[in-house]
C-alpha cells in the first residue's frame, strides 16, 4: 500500500482553458510563487513525554500534550504562536506522558475534534480528557491505519495501528502513527510504537520513506528497529526526552543502541533534553530545523 500525497485542487476545464494564455505569459514574465502554504512542526521540550504542535495554512493540530505537570507550558506555547483554535487534536495513546495535559489544552484552546486510537483505558488522564471533551462540547473520532485528513496543504495519514498491533492490547503498540506529507517532503511521528507495529507497517506499506522521523518512545531500544529505520531512512531524527516532570523516571532514554542505529544511517539527531524546543519548517521542497 502506498501513502498518497495530498489531493490537488483542480478547477474546471473551461476555466483552465480560458486562463491558459495568461498563465503562460505570467510564467514567462515572473517567477512563480510556491503554491503550498508552509508547514511548521514544533516538538516541545516537555521532558520524557510528547507534545507536538503542527501548523499549515492557518490550521493547527496538537499531537499529544505531555504530562499534566507541563500542561501550562504546552498552552503557553500555543498562545505564543497566536493559536486561537485547533483544527484537531490527536491523542496517540492513553499513557499519561502523552495525554496528561490534553484536558487542559482542550479547555484552553477551542478544539474542533479529537482523534484517538481504538484502544482506550479507564485511567486518570483518560477520564480527565473525556470530562474536558464533554464540558467543552468537543467531538471525538476513533481512527486507525488507513484514515487521513488535510491540515491546510499538508496531508495527515494514519499508518498505524493495524490489526496485529491492536490485538496485543498494549497501549504503546496501539499508538497512532502519523505520516505528514507536504509537497515532496514527509515527516513521520511515531508516538510510542514498538516492534510489532513497526513490522506491521513494513508489511503493509511499500514506501515508508520520510525526511524527518520523530523517534518512537523517547528513543527506547524497543522501537526504531534496524529494518524499520532502513525503510524510513530519515535525514533528520528528533527525540523527545528528558527527565519526567512528575519525577517518576524508570529508565534513562534515549537508549545508546537507538542512538547508534541513528548514527549508522547518518541521520542528524536533535533532542529536546539537549536542544530545547525543536522547530521543523517545510516549504514543500526543503526542510530546515532550528532549536529554539
Amino acid at each position: 500500500m502506498s501513502i498518497p500525497h495530498p489531493p490537488r485542487r483542480l478547477g474546471s476545464l473551461a476555466a483552465l482553458a480560458l486562463s491558459l494564455a495568461l498563465i503562460l505569459c505570467l510564467a514567462a514574465c515572473s517567477p512563480q510563487p510556491n503554491a503550498l502554504a508552509p508547514l511548521d512542526v514544533y516538538v516541545l521540550n516537555v521532558g520524557k513525554a510528547d507534545a507536538i504542535i503542527v501548523g499549515c495554512g492557518g490550521q493547527w493540530m496538537l499531537v499529544d500534550a505531555g504530562l499534566e505537570e507541563t500542561s501550562g507550558y504546552v498552552t503557553a506555547a500555543m498562545r505564543a504562536l497566536n493559536i486561537d483554535s485547533l483544527t484537531c487534536a490527536v491523542a496517540t495513546h492513553p499513557d499519561k506522558d502523552h495525554i496528561g495535559g490534553m484536558s487542559a489544552a482542550i479547555r484552553a484552546i477551542p478544539t474542533r475534534r479529537l482523534y484517538e486510537p481504538p484502544m482506550r483505558l479507564d485511567n486518570k488522564p483518560s477520564r480527565a480528557m473525556r470530562d474536558a471533551l464533554s464540558q467543552t462540547g468537543t467531538p471525538s473520532s476513533t481512527v486507525r491505519s488507513g484514515d487521513s485528513w488535510m491540515l491546510g496543504d499538508a496531508g495527515v495519514h494514519v499508518i498505524a495501528p493495524g490489526k496485529a498491533a491492536l490485538e496485543l492490547n498494549s497501549e504503546n503498540e496501539a499508538s497512532l502513527v502519523l505520516m505528514i506529507t507536504h509537497g515532496s517532503k514527509r515527516i513521520l511521528l511515531e508516538a510510542d510504537a514498538q516492534s510489532v507495529s513497526e513490522n506491521e507497517m513494513l508489511s503493509v506499506y511499500d514506501d515508508l520513506r520520510a525526511d524527518v522521523l520523530k523517534v518512537a518512545h523517547h528513543g527506547s531500544d524497543k522501537s526504531t528497529g534496524e529494518a524499520f529505520l532502513a525503510a524510513v531512512n530519515p535525514s533528520i531524527a528528533v527525540i523527545s526526552t528528558g527527565e519526567r516532570a512528575d519525577g517518576k523516571d524508570s529508565d534513562a532514554l534515549p537508549a545508546p543502541s537507538t542512538l547508534s542505529r541513528l548514527k549508522s544511517i547518518g541521520a542528524a539527531v536533535y533532542r529536546t533534553d539537549v536542544d530545547g524546543d525543536i522547530h521543523i519548517h517545510s516549504d514543500g521542497e526543503t526542510i530546515t530545523v532550528a532549536a529554539e
